[in-house]
């Protein structure tokens, strides 16, 4: 079974949250959604499983009611990937939604500097509740900004981003090496979930 999640980008003031829920919800139960930190983004997560590809038709289908409004990407669970609830935990959280597209020729030192280093620093941070990786497969009505690869965070309060472990784990040499001077494009967001 390969695990996949379509995201859904969209400013928060454009759109009703809980039609486009509910129409993800027909596609997978698992749809959660989120809201930035700063109130301008709205972010819904759908997870689902299967023996093959997924196509995107349920997304086009959803993103024609809307038009332009909605980022909708579909992206595939890395093998290395812990299988995760994430981003459909039950309970207040927060959810750091981390895109990056490696440079040409990175791809590899990029994939295992997350997993060898980054990711299990992560999980030396208080407040840290799980992580989970993905790969693009598609993006409806790329504007240019959909990234190669996604990482989720899963947080059980912001307090984490201040402590001295979360410092060590997102400032090191080879993060440096990797981030700094590996990835051409990078998207951030902190989200908080909508019970």
């Amino acid at each position: 079974m390969v695990q996949f999640i379509f995201t859904v980008l969209t400013k928060a003031a454009d759109v009703d949250s809980a039609e486009i829920a509910s129409a993800l919800r027909k596609f997978t139960p698992q749809t959660a959604v989120y809201q930035s930190t700063d109130g301008e983004l709205l972010g819904l997560f759908a997870l689902t499983e299967s023996n093959q590809p997924v196509a995107d038709l349920e997304a086009i289908q959803l993103a024609q009611k809307f038009q332009e409004k909605l980022d909708i990407r579909l992206y595939e669970a890395l093998s290395e990937a812990k299988i995760t609830s994430i981003p459909t935990a039950p309970g207040k959280h927060f959810l750091v939604f981390n895109g990056m597209t490696p440079d040409e020729g990175m791809e590899d030192e990029f994939r295992r500097w997350y997993a060898e280093e980054h990711i299990p620093m992560l999980t030396q941070v208080p407040g840290w509740r799980a992580s989970m990786r993905f790969k693009l497969i598609s993006a409806l009505r790329d504007n240019g900004n959909a990234t190669e690869y996604l990482a989720l965070h899963e947080w059980e309060s912001m307090d984490a981003f201040g402590t001295e472990a979360y410092k060590a784990a997102t400032d090191t040499p080879w993060r440096t090496r990797v981030v700094v001077d590996g990835v051409h494009k990078k998207e951030r967001f902190v989200f908080e979930s909508k019970m």
